[in-house]
């Protein structure tokens, strides 16, 4: 369509005013040997540095092992809390972050041991509370779902949701809590009731079980039973009478025998439920006699503590007994070894188990739990602790007729 074509070559720096000039410059500097260096800006070395401790920052953190106690609160370790909080409310959750309080660490001032959950028997920490304690079980399931529990609570009141028998037997609290169901018969999750006073609890077998459902107080229930224990236990104050020493004495071993057999924490003997029931027995026991207030000779606490220490040199002595004359009477013995550190204290216990054949039967006797010193686990170091345990028991000297098993603290 267009069969000529005009070329028009332009020309490039050459008769342009200055840039022949600019040509010179350019070729003389490139001949100098050292090259002038501006001065950087502050801002610019501010904002490089800024930018490199951020990012040595995160590569630190980044390398740190997962053990890391601050992982577990946060991603980002380096974030504020926010500066419009108050003294107070910043130090309350930074100690509730970092897990450290007088309530979970006052024993390591006191230099006692450290403190336990009375409801878990598990050692007290600011996780335990917040996320494990059975205790609190209910108050977390119910955080953020109050208006469910509430719509959900209605319609069972109004009859709109109906209740239905567990089918699961493995507790007897199913014969007193019943499923929920909607108009359509699909089952509530998470929700269960009280066949009696109707009162709804969560409920999730995996995370909580029945704890939160025994401990419920059924109003309908409780009626019945203050009535029948009225009429069991009403007696003028005539009628009450003090335990004479020696019982007292019997009834605080007992105590005592409790608290070790079934590992529970000492203030479990002062707890309501315990005394609800020692009660009902006493009154039962008693129910054409005389009222006897348990609540009066239940043992301090403290006297649980005094009396299990003193059972306990009781049975170091009785166990050196027997040891002692199996030894003896016998070819030889073997005693296992344990070693393992506890997570929250970080502490290292070592136990002895002393193995003997009596009677064509294998004994095992277990000569105690020691808590090592935070040093360099050696041969010698722990050599020497098990020679002390051994003395305490006088089995050193028959040393040569124990053969020691473990498994190398792998």
């Amino acid at each position: 369509e267009h069969p000529n074509a005009t070329l028009v070559w332009v020309p490039g720096h050459s008769g342009i005013s200055g840039n022949e000039r600019a040509d010179r410059l350019a070729k003389r500097g490139a001949d100098a040997d050292v090259a002038t260096v501006a001065s950087i800006p502050l801002l610019d070395i501010q904002r490089f540095a800024k930018q490199s401790w951020i990012a040595r920052r995160k590569e630190r953190w980044s390398s740190m092992s997962d053990d890391n106690k601050l992982r577990d609160i946060c991603e980002n370790p380096y974030d504020l809390i926010h500066s419009q909080l108050s003294r107070r409310d910043q130090t309350a959750i930074t100690r509730l972050r970092i897990g450290h309080t007088r309530l979970t660490h006052s024993y390591l001032m006191e230099k006692t041991p450290s403190s336990m959950c009375g409801t878990c028997n598990s050692v007290l920490s600011v996780k335990h509370l917040l996320e494990e304690c059975i205790r609190f079980d209910e108050e977390r399931m119910l955080r953020g779902q109050d208006m469910e529990k509430q719509e959900v609570q209605k319609k069972v009141w109004q009859k709109i949701f109906k209740l239905v028998d567990s089918k699961s037997d493995k507790s007897t609290i199913w014969k007193k809590f019943k499923l929920i169901r909607d108009e359509k018969n699909n089952e509530i999750k998470n929700w269960v009731a009280c066949g009696d006073c109707l009162k709804i609890y969560s409920f999730d077998s995996r995370k909580t079980g029945t704890s939160n459902l025994q401990r419920h107080n059924c109003a309908t229930a409780s009626e019945g039973i203050n009535r029948i224990t009225s009429y069991l236990t009403k007696a003028n104050d005539a009628d009450r009478v003090k335990l004479p020493q020696e019982d007292i004495k019997k009834l605080t071993k007992a105590m005592c025998e409790m608290v070790v057999k079934d590992m529970r924490p000492m203030e479990a003997v002062s707890g309501e439920g315990l005394l609800s029931v020692l009660q009902t027995v006493y009154n039962l026991g008693v129910k054409h006699g005389k009222i006897i207030p348990i609540k009066d000779e239940i043992p301090h606490p403290t006297t649980i503590s005094r009396n299990i220490s003193s059972m306990g040199l009781n049975a170091r002595t009785s166990l050196k007994e027997i040891l002692s004359d199996m030894l003896q009477n016998s070819e030889g013995a073997a005693i296992t070894t344990d070693l393992w550190t506890e997570k929250y204290d970080n502490l290292t216990y070592m136990s002895l188990t002393f193995h003997y054949v009596s009677d064509m039967k294998t004994q095992k006797r277990c000569l105690g739990v020691r808590p090592l010193l935070p040093e360099k686990k050696t041969g010698e170091y722990l050599k020497r602790e098990i020679i002390n345990a051994l003395q305490t028991f006088n089995l050193y000297g028959s040393i040569e007729n124990i053969v020691f098993v473990t498994d190398r603290w792998s």
